[in-house]
């Protein structure tokens, strides 16, 4: 072959190659074109992504995106309220409540679609080609390395318990958690780690030995160990303490070395997408090299397996090998969502840390005053599942009002508030009932709020109490 002939093959043969980023298939790109628009919801913030939101704009131009962030609650009760209505949703659900998404694809609402990147992921992180893991992010240990000394930092989760056991008074105050009742991730990460760690029940005595601070933000946390208010951090993305640490040489992040969990963003492509073809493209791109590459530049770490640096999987394997443990995309998750299992297992870790379910609550009769529990099941109108807890130590019960949401359902139902389609601005409707009750959502103050089915508007008196009269906000059954 002359060296011309070996040129023109060798342009043709690149030629022929889907550019970087872009989906291989044309023809699901020109209907993509066509149908003009892109409608993403994700919990990961844009700031975050931007350069890869920046980077799928330039190359697919006619396919403008319409990128909407929200926490994984939100994004869940929004898609299944809009899909209950027959409204038009996202094209493609992205999200860190890996249980949350399995399930809308167990339920059905996902369509099937076999990515052509797909084959660069591991085959866990594919579900009946209709849940994709887009990320490997592991579980870390974080602590402010400027006040613990290099000695008092555990290894493993076995060194985590001994060293709070053995040194209760220094980290009084000062470790720092995902509070697993109203956190979904932070549910679905010590669920795991109660399964790996044979001592996982003794270390969660020893948080409440040590009070830990528990929290529903990862960015709270994160702030109040580099500030030095608490000083180490259990169960933490280790995503987010990475890109932390670029700008904060304070924080200091520990893969623990007996298992390190590794936890991925499922994306999920609706059945019922106004522009299907579009989040197929955006689906593609998200697990194409060139989106694993700005991927794994925002700290998110890639998954695929040809995709090379410091925050990618194939830099974990070769540091940690067979200690990173990665959370399967599929059924076994959701026993995350099974409302018994997941009683029993928080009644347990209630017990362990030594705290006190306080549960103010309205029966169905808006005319009755608040009431004050500390049963795990305080009347029909308030199911566990519906109440936001608040932990008191014992004597300060009499002294305080918590903030906590009232939950009433207006059919007297006995799944009154287990719905977990609810967010903080609303709770009407949910997929499991037409007539939840809307409380008003705002913070606490010392006004009413007003109740009532949807559609209608009654008064309900706020709480009394010696401290005065807050008002309590939403069921945020999360």
């Amino acid at each position: 072959m002359t060296r011309c002939a070996l040129v023109a093959a060798v342009v043709v043969t690149l030629a022929a190659l889907p550019r970087p980023g872009r989906a291989a298939d044309a023809s699901v790109v020109s209907a993509a074109e066509k149908e003009g628009k892109l409608v993403v919801y994700s919990t990961t913030d844009s700031a975050i992504v931007s350069a890869l939101i920046k980077d799928f704009g330039a190359a697919y131009p006619k396919i403008p995106l319409e990128y909407n962030d929200m926490n994984s609650t939100e994004l869940y009760n929004r898609f299944i309220s809009e899909a209950a209505a027959g409204a038009g949703s996202a094209d493609l659900l992205w999200s860190s409540a890996m249980d949350l998404q399995v399930k809308l694809a167990s339920d059905g609402y996902a369509q099937e679609y076999k990515s052509p990147e797909s084959s660069h992921l591991p085959s866990w992180a594919v579900w009946k080609d209709q849940a994709f893991g887009t990320t490997y992010e592991p579980i870390a240990f974080v602590y402010n390395k400027r006040l613990v000394k290099a000695e008092e930092v555990p290894k493993t989760h076995a060194e985590l318990g001994k060293q709070l056991k053995e040194h209760p008074d220094r980290w009084k105050g000062k470790v720092t958690a995902y509070d697993p009742e109203r956190s979904g991730i932070g549910f679905l990460l010590i669920t795991q780690d109660s399964k790996l760690d044979p001592a996982f029940w003794e270390t969660a005595k020893t948080f409440g030995t040590v009070s830990v601070k528990l929290y529903t933000s990862i960015g709270a946390m994160l702030e109040r160990i580099t500030s030095g208010e608490h000083l180490l951090g259990f169960d933490i993305f280790g995503s987010y303490a990475t890109a932390r640490q670029r700008k904060d040489p304070s924080l200091a992040i520990i893969y623990p070395k007996d298992y390190t969990l590794v936890m991925s963003r499922v994306a999920v492509l609706p059945k019922a997408a106004k522009h299907p073809n579009a989040g197929k493209v955006f689906l593609d791109y998200l697990l194409s090299k060139r989106g694993q590459e700005l991927v794994a530049k925002a700290a998110l770490f890639s998954i695929r397996d040809d995709v090379q640096g410091e925050t990618t999987s194939a830099s974990l394997q070769k540091e940690l090998g067979q200690v990173l443990k990665p959370i399967p995309v599929g059924p076994d998750i959701l026993d995350s969502l099974n409302q018994k299992k997941r009683l029993d297992f928080l009644k347990k870790w209630q017990q362990a840390i030594g705290t006190r379910r306080i549960c103010r609550w309205r029966p169905f009769n808006s005319s009755s005053p608040i009431r004050t529990s500390t049963s795990p099941s305080p009347g029909p109108w308030c199911s566990p599942r519906g109440w936001q807890p608040s932990r008191f130590p014992s004597a300060a019960l009499s002294r305080s009002w918590s903030c906590a949401p009232i939950c009433r359902d207006g059919t007297r139902s006995s799944r009154s508030c287990s719905s977990p389609s609810f967010s903080r601005r609303s709770c009407s409707p949910s997929a499991t009932s037409s007539r939840w009750v809307r409380w008003d959502s705002s913070p606490c103050s010392r006004r009413n709020s007003s109740a009532g089915r949807p559609g209608t508007s009654t008064r309900s008196a706020a709480s009394r109490s010696s401290r005065g009269s807050p008002t309590f906000p939403t069921c945020t059954c999360t």
